[in-house]
């Protein structure tokens, strides 16, 4: 298997972990990898406080996927959760921007309001 299909096996795996977190907390899929001109949301979920867009990492260890985003991968997935919001007619439902990290042994990691994307 080439390096590449490795990748997104883990990545789908690790989004997989990161579903069954979010489900035990009563919060449900909306949808998965959603794509735009900005780039891709790895999940849009929503829980009782509006919508949640997660980015999943996963690498060795859950420090290691938790340091991986960078300031413009954040910018990215928050203008692509601003194009979502008004496609789909939610621009005034409250939002947060997760960070999922997934380490080699499947442990999971949420960590809530990752990003903040006041005054954009």
């Amino acid at each position: 298997m080439s390096s590449g299909a490795r990748n997104h096996q883990s990545g789908l795996a690790a989004e997989e972990i990161a579903l069954r977190s979010y489900a035990a907390d009563g919060i449900s899929l909306v949808a998965r990898r959603w794509r735009c001109a900005h780039g891709e949301i790895d999940l849009v979920l929503e829980g009782p406080d509006g919508l949640i867009f997660a980015e999943v990492k996963t690498r060795t260890s859950l420090a290691r996927a938790a340091g991986s985003v960078s300031p413009a991968q954040w910018r990215r997935i928050g203008n692509a959760a601003s194009l979502y919001m008004a496609e789909h007619g939610q621009d005034d439902q409250p939002c947060r921007f997760d960070l999922v990290a997934v380490d080699g042994t499947g442990r999971c990691e949420r960590i809530e309001n990752a990003a903040s994307f006041e005054g954009w």
